[in-house]
């Protein structure tokens, strides 16, 4: 099975007025969007294709939403505490969160703000397919595990654990360069990892 992945995206968010109860806001994103071509990965381009999450979307997805992706700072849950739709354009949330909790609070303030501006998606790809499009490799997402969803103020930055040139078919390796040809089978990591590797983070 292929590694989570992480893609990351500048969006619109929006976060309403507190509720009459006084502590709920209402955080509303797009978390995918289909049929648009990244930014430069590092070595290839990626579009998601509208039916990538078709099985996930047809049924009731247990899905959580966190705070820049911390797994202890969750903000909404799908189907309870959030709602998830699906249109042509992609994938989009609707989540309730209690702005009780200090790190929810702090996201509405942020999101209010525009210091976070961007939302993220960590998946599995389960099929895929490459091409060569005016000299760029391009991989199409087909089929994919959604995982979680997360609020993020890095939306300039993709992550990925993925091992490009060992999934890409022989006859487009060559459309990665020769900095991913010269680490072989290793995993290419982004800037975002890079600069976690720095930081120790």
């Amino acid at each position: 099975m292929q590694n989570k992945e992480v893609r990351t995206l500048p969006v619109e968010l929006r976060v309403s007025p507190v509720a009459a109860d006084g502590f709920t806001r209402t955080l509303t994103g797009t978390a995918i969007v289909f049929n648009s071509r990244s930014e430069n990965l590092g070595s290839f381009y990626e579009v998601i294709k509208p039916e990538a999450f078709r099985s996930v979307m047809s049924g009731t997805p247990d899905l959580p939403l966190y705070n820049n992706h911390n797994t202890t700072q969750v903000l909404a849950r799908s189907p309870g505490t959030m709602k998830l739709t699906m249109d042509s354009r992609g994938i989009h949330y609707t989540a309730q969160i209690d702005t009780r909790q200090s790190y929810a609070l702090d996201v509405a303030l942020a999101v209010q703000r525009g210091d976070i501006k961007g939302n993220s998606f960590g998946f599995r790809a389960l099929k895929d397919s490459y091409s060569d499009q005016n000299g760029k490799l391009v991989r199409s997402i087909l089929d994919a595990e959604l995982i979680e969803l997360s609020c993020t103020s890095i939306p300039a930055y993709k992550s990925s654990t993925l091992n490009i040139r060992a999934a890409c078919p022989p006859e487009l390796r060559h459309l990665l360069g020769p900095d991913a040809e010269d680490q072989g089978e290793d995993v290419i990591f982004s800037l975002l990892e890079i600069a976690k590797r720095k930081a120790n983070y």
